[in-house]
């Protein structure tokens, strides 16, 4: 991960392990960030652009 990203979740910095940035699957513009902890829980994540909401 070249850029500092937050968890859409929660919002902790994401540091690399277990942790994903993807672009939005609603949009296909904005870069998402997920947690590994989040992933694993399957938090509720949104996109602040379109409002796509997925876990």
């Amino acid at each position: 991960m070249d850029k500092e990203h937050a968890c859409a979740s929660c919002g902790t910095r994401l540091t690399g392990k277990g942790d994903v940035v993807f672009k939005c699957p609603g949009c296909g513009v904005k870069e998402l960030g997920r947690c590994a902890q989040c992933r694993d829980q399957s938090v509720e994540y949104g996109c602040p652009d379109c409002g796509y909401a997925g876990p």
